[in-house]
């Protein structure tokens, strides 16, 4: 029983070790284009507030490249609110078959909240923090050999799929001072649609895809926002999966969320945030207030269930294929 114990408590330990000992690579080299963790210079924003005043973090991010020379198609990932990494895993595996790679960005665990609770986390980092992140990976992959910095799409899960759309915002693309840089899709997993860009860029072609049982994304608010996306000339699409609801590249077991989600229309650029229809807009433009905003104007008491969808995930991974490999 002694020596049992002594092995468990070594395992443990030699667990703890693997996890805390990534050996994240900060500038590309020859001899670590295939190495899975990277490190890259980055901005924690404030929300929309002066960017000059951005403190400089350091952006971790997970890597999968398909084997051969390359350069090879690359999508990029943003996290849900709720920072799950298997899901990244889970498309990331998937696109590795098709001759894709991608890079996970860890926007929580590089500003310090990995281990903060929900309010924390979505108080301090949200859209804007994901979109100055996926635009700084952007240039990541610019630099990179093995990349091909002209077949690049952003996908995002939830949170993430709000941010995957809302960087289509002409104006705030220009803040983050990447005007040059482009996406050639932005892919919306299940992202909540509260926020409509007034100032999209044209030159981006946005996919949205929304499950019919999903409670968070009504059908009927979705509509609009792709709606108002096609009106502002943006090749938008929208597919509504039946049988679906939120997190369809799920790993764990279902879950139902009772702390209700975002239902509201809420006008975006990078000098303006309004309640559609009215003359409300939050009390300044940093984190906090963004987010207290959403949470007194959007917020609703409706639960909604979460759990895996294979249908909806093959779904995703034919649009990327499509749209990368052709």
């Amino acid at each position: 029983m002694k020596h049992i114990l002594i092995l468990l408590l070594i395992s443990i330990i030699s667990s703890c070790q693997t996890t805390s000992s990534i050996q994240y690579e900060e500038k590309i080299s020859q001899d670590n284009l295939r190495k899975k963790w990277f490190k890259i210079d980055a901005l924690d924003v404030d929300g929309l507030r002066d960017l000059s005043k951005a403190k400089q973090i350091k952006l971790r991010m997970k890597l999968g490249i398909p084997k051969g020379n390359g350069p090879f198609p690359t999508v990029i990932i943003l996290h849900g609110s709720g920072n799950m990494k298997n899901r990244d895993d889970a498309i990331g595996a998937r696109l590795l078959k098709n001759g894709i790679a991608w890079i996970g960005l860890y926007s929580y665990d590089s500003r310090g909240l990995k281990n903060k609770n929900w309010n924390q986390r979505i108080a301090n980092s949200n859209v804007f923090d994901q979109i100055s992140d996926a635009y700084h990976a952007l240039k990541f992959v610019e630099n990179h050999p093995l990349l091909n910095e002209k077949k690049v799409a952003v996908t995002g899960f939830s949170l993430g799929g709000i941010s995957s759309y809302a960087l289509s915002s002409s104006s705030i693309s220009k803040k983050f001072n990447v005007s040059n840089s482009k996406f050639k899709l932005a892919l919306n997993q299940y992202g909540p649609c509260i926020i409509f860009p007034t100032d999209p860029d044209p030159t981006l072609k946005i996919v949205n895809i929304w499950g019919k049982e999903d409670a968070s994304t009504p059908y009927t608010l979705c509509n609009k926002l792709n709606d108002h996306l096609k009106s502002k000339n943006i090749n938008s699409k929208a597919f509504f999966v039946e049988g679906a609801a939120h997190g369809w590249f799920r790993q764990s077991s279902p879950s139902l969320d009772k702390d209700g989600n975002f239902q509201c229309i809420v006008n975006l650029n990078a000098n303006e945030v309004a309640l559609n229809g009215s003359d409300k807009t939050p009390k300044n433009m940093g984190d906090l207030a963004l987010m207290s905003f959403a949470g007194k104007f959007c917020g609703q008491k409706i639960p909604y269930k979460s759990y895996a969808h294979k249908p909806a995930e093959d779904l995703s991974i034919k649009i990327l294929v499509n749209e990368l490999k052709n």
